[in-house]
């Protein structure tokens, strides 16, 4: 049997429903395809990243047959064919991108202004060092161009206004929600969604919101209640009920908790599901037995 106001499954998981979910307290989003990722993403070794090209702006023709295959289904309406084709008699250009390989990669430390941290997929939880840098002078100007010039027919950038703001992110396919915390400063990618808080809520929502999200019982309901399969997709995460049940005494708890746990993640330690902060995590948001 199934709700038909929210599709959710009717359960004894239906008591956790009766509640704020955790929209009202954040707003999801993926991130972005760039379409080649090889052409502007560097794996971190040691603080340091091999940068194997230069990139160089030009004018770009326009053509018809260039827009065809750009096009959805590589089709264009005759107002557009006709445009297109008037563009390409009268010599019109559009700014486009191109990568120049060097003849010897150049070897960058981080941090670097040309660079900014980017928020790949990860199964790590609580939180990880960053591993991938992408290039992003003048804010991302030769990864925005490249991506509205590429052949294929969405354009736009997903996520962008949320680029640089701390926030938490989990892995988009997996079989549990890995959580863990995302600093300010990262561009986003398209397999690693994120969540951040909305104007006006209290910072400390984060640390309690991650906190609920490393428990068995979330997962548990995002996979058998509202989404069975193996993507985990924002709008899922902002389903799941918010934890009104903790009292505020074990709220502080376990707000301080996560708190020290992503600031000891932060110093080298490696959190995992049978590490003891996380089954003290799951005592603490139990649903209270009726």
């Amino acid at each position: 049997m199934n709700d038909p106001e929210n599709g959710l499954q009717v359960s004894k998981s239906g008591q956790y429903f009766q509640c704020p979910t955790l929209g009202d307290f954040v707003v999801a989003t993926s991130g972005m395809t760039i379409g080649r990722n090889e052409l502007f993403l560097r794996e971190i070794h040691g603080g340091t990243i091999s940068e194997p090209y230069e990139f160089e702006f030009f004018e770009d023709p326009i053509t018809l047959a260039r827009e065809l295959e750009r096009a959805r289904l590589h089709k264009l309406s005759p107002k557009l064919r006709d445009r297109f084709c008037a563009q390409e008699r009268d010599g019109i250009t559009r700014r486009n991108v191109r990568a120049v390989a060097l003849e010897r990669p150049r070897v960058v430390q981080l941090p670097d202004p040309d660079y900014s941290f980017y928020n790949k997929a990860s199964s790590a939880i609580v939180y990880e060092s960053p591993r991938w840098a992408v290039f992003w002078r003048d804010e991302g100007d030769a990864v925005l161009t490249f991506k509205k010039n590429g052949p294929w027919y969405l354009h736009g950038v997903g996520g962008q206004k949320y680029f640089g703001r701390e926030g938490l992110t989990w892995q988009l396919i997996s079989p549990r929600l890995n959580m863990r915390y995302l600093p300010p400063g990262y561009i986003l990618d398209s397999g690693a969604p994120c969540l951040f808080l909305r104007p006006g809520v209290a910072h400390e929502e984060l640390w309690f919101v991650l906190g609920w999200s490393l428990t068995a019982e979330a997962t548990r309901i995002l996979k058998t209640v509202i989404n069975h399969t193996r993507n985990i997709q924002s709008k899922d995460v902002e389903r799941l009920p918010y934890p009104h049940w903790v009292t505020p005494d074990t709220k502080a708890e376990i707000v301080a908790l996560v708190e020290r746990m992503v600031s000891d993640a932060q110093s080298g330690s490696v959190f995992d599901r049978q590490s003891p902060e996380l089954r003290k995590l799951d005592g603490m948001f139990a649903f209270p037995l009726s």
